[in-house]
């Protein structure tokens, strides 16, 4: 639908979702933005300088990874569903992380695992996706040719795609050997151009390519960290126009010194980049220690080129505790109203929207996107493309402990709203979600809005991706059951999602419930999987269900009983019946100790941040956290992270993961830290 968000937020809660988890299945509760699924891996939606979703056809679109691959997801009114394309997953591999571009007609993935680099094209044919014959082909690979967390990519005004990674210590960039869709699947040799190694504080860099048009008309451009020791410390940008030819690095300019600032220590891996209206955006993270000496040196900084090539410096945050925890910066642009959204990571996602003409960062309110309330986030990804009141912002998050991954949708207006003529800003399909068997029939309409939400007369024309529709909106399934999405379009789009299906009661999705759950080290946790029909309504599963821990922390019967190890922990458990697949996760953490009376204190050993409160005890252990408030809990002892006043049992889940995992390795991903 198109974005007149009014509608969508006065929409009910759409149940039927292959990601659904209900309030009633012990998700995380939210103070801001959505919870979306537990994916049983940690880091799922990690990726600096990279895209996650993107908005095709008035609907937004993601590839999310998790325990089980990479999918492609489509958002419907406040519900995510999984679009089949080709197989059930674009891989298997739990590794793959997605860099996201939607071309105008062709959605670009390119994932990395640290190792191989591969992309897959998916033409976009109303209202779903196909994948393109030959896709997906490996761009780089092997030892020594791919090291890299972050592989992203970019089309020039020639359709000829780019993509830029990191192997060893040094940077490259790699063009396709030809244009469209037939010409990306060989590749050309790569370029190297610039050291992307340690020189200071991290093991490694990383880089991002874009296209970009200035004074001198459409070109690539490839910006970098280069870490090396101060003076040469600097974020480097090199730029090659369109029409070259060779492709070799003679056809690279520069390299410009995008930032640069004697001693310190101002080039970091992380990276955002946005190209509008003949100027280049770069938020990036500066590698100053926060400190106590350092408290008001640049945290995150916003490096403007304008289209005659002059660089600019903005200060997007500076740093305001001694171990500071606000990390990974990443913008976005309205190009409509001219707003620039600021986002990163300070236990939850927060962020700061300014004015493209001023960047005053300094007196724009902080606003809070994403925030668990009881547990953590950690990356945080949203589109390469430029903003818009049809678009609106949405931007997804994860939780690099529990395998959670998180969103929101921000508003940026509706379009036309200053139009006093009425014009067509949104489609309704109805029923949003339905449910037939194997060649049953269920009649869909759709119902138009205009700008100011009254009812606009509209004759759209429908399509399905599974069985067929007619003029009418009448949905005829076919002999196999399955998710598809439908469409009915008439100069903008809405969408609806059938499911067909054999089975009485349907099932849409599976869910382990509790999830997540807080048990202490030795303790027993019985565990269930239950299906969720399209409706929302819990499903009895009988069928034989498949318990696994991915992760070998602890163990678990073939009834679903859960046994922790004997010390702090985390655990990912895996359920799978009836060809399906749910996750859930289990912190291990002792009970909280009992205090002694008087005033709660609690001091933050990472964040620096020490904060009281009144109380009946006194916390016994500190915990590394960033949240603010109040200090010392009440009861049975005192509270050991800032909690304000919050009883320490109902802290026990973020304390659990604060303790024993903040600084762990994921199951799969290993990350040190130069990924902070």
């Amino acid at each position: 639908m198109r974005s007149c968000r009014w509608m969508r937020n006065a929409l009910p809660a759409l149940a039927a979702t292959l990601f659904l988890v209900t309030p009633a299945l012990a998700q995380p509760t939210m103070s801001a933005g959505h919870a979306l699924r537990d994916t049983g891996e940690a880091y799922s939606v990690s990726g600096k300088a990279e895209a996650k979703v993107a908005f095709v056809d008035d609907a937004w679109w993601a590839v999310l990874s998790s325990a089980h691959g990479m999918d492609l997801v489509r958002l419907q009114g406040t519900q995510w569903f999984e679009e089949t394309v080709g197989s059930p997953h674009l891989t298997s591999d739990p590794n793959m992380r997605a860099d996201v571009l939607f071309t105008g007609s062709e959605l670009l993935v390119l994932g990395t695992n640290g190792s191989s680099i591969e992309l897959w094209d998916l033409q976009y044919v109303r209202p779903g996706f196909r994948l393109r014959p030959g896709f997906p082909v490996t761009v780089a690979a092997g030892s020594g040719t791919v090291a890299t967390d972050v592989a992203t990519v970019a089309m020039d005004s020639k359709d000829r795609l780019w993509v830029a990674y990191r192997a060893g210590t040094s940077g490259f960039v790699k063009a396709s050997a030809g244009v469209g869709p037939s010409g990306w699947l060989t590749w050309k040799a790569p370029v190297s151009f610039g050291y992307l190694g340690n020189g200071v504080a991290e093991n490694a860099s990383n880089n991002a390519v874009f296209a970009f048009s200035d004074a001198q008309g459409p070109k690539i451009g490839v910006v970098w960290a280069d870490q090396s020791a101060p003076p040469n410390n600097a974020y480097r940008f090199l730029w090659r126009r369109d029409s070259a030819t060779t492709f070799t690095l003679s056809d690279w300019n520069g390299p410009e010194v995008a930032y640069t600032n004697g001693s310190e220590l101002v080039a970091n891996d992380q990276l955002s980049v946005v190209s509008f209206s003949g100027h280049v955006y770069v938020a990036a993270k500066t590698d100053t220690t926060p400190s106590a000496s350092s408290m008001g040196m640049d945290r995150f900084v916003l490096l403007v080129r304008d289209p005659d090539g002059n660089w600019s410096k903005t200060t997007m945050r500076t740093i305001e505790s001694q171990g500071d925890p606000a990390t990974r910066p990443v913008i976005a642009i309205d190009g409509e109203h001219g707003f620039l959204h600021a986002f990163w990571h300070d236990v939850g996602i927060v962020g700061k929207v300014v004015s493209l003409e001023s960047l005053a960062f300094g007196s724009a309110p902080l606003q809070v996107f994403i925030q668990p309330t009881s547990l953590t986030t950690w990356d945080v990804q949203t589109t390469h493309q430029v903003l818009s009141s049809q678009t609106g912002l949405v931007i997804v998050a994860d939780d690099n402990e529990t395998g959670w991954q998180y969103w929101d949708e921000v508003s940026l207006g509706t379009p036309e709203a200053g139009n006093p003529v009425p014009t067509l800003s949104s489609i309704l399909v109805s029923p949003a979600v339905a449910t037939v068997a194997s060649f049953g029939q269920v009649q869909l309409s759709a119902e138009g809005f205009d700008q100011n939400g009254q009812s606009f007369a509209i004759t759209p024309g429908w399509r399905a991706d599974g069985g067929s529709v007619d003029a009418t909106g009448l949905f005829t399934a076919g002999s196999l059951p399955g998710t598809f999405g439908v469409a009915a379009t008439q100069s903008d789009s809405g969408h609806g999602t059938v499911f067909v299906s054999n089975t009485t009661p349907a099932i849409a999705s599976l869910a382990i419930r509790p999830d997540p759950s807080t048990i202490a080290p030795g303790a027993r946790e019985q565990l269930t999987l239950v299906g969720v029909g399209p409706g929302g309504e819990i499903v009895a599963i009988a069928a034989p269900v498949a318990w696994s821990v991915l992760d070998g922390v602890g163990a678990i019967t073939t009834t679903g009983l859960y046994e922790a190890p004997s010390s702090e922990n985390r655990a990912f458990i895996e359920a799978s019946a009836i060809g399906r697949t749910a996750f859930a996760t289990v912190v291990i953490v002792p009970p909280p100790s009992s205090g002694s009376g008087g005033t709660g204190t609690t001091t933050t050993t990472t964040t620096g941040r020490t904060t009281t409160g009144s109380g009946s005890g006194t916390a016994t252990r500190a915990v590394s956290s960033s949240f603010p408030g109040g200090g010392g809990g009440g009861g049975g002892g005192g509270c050991a992270v800032a909690c304000g006043g919050a009883s320490p049992a109902a802290l026990v889940p973020f304390a659990a993961l604060l303790l024993v995992l903040y600084s762990g390795a994921s199951r799969r991903r290993v990350f040190s830290a130069e990924n902070r």
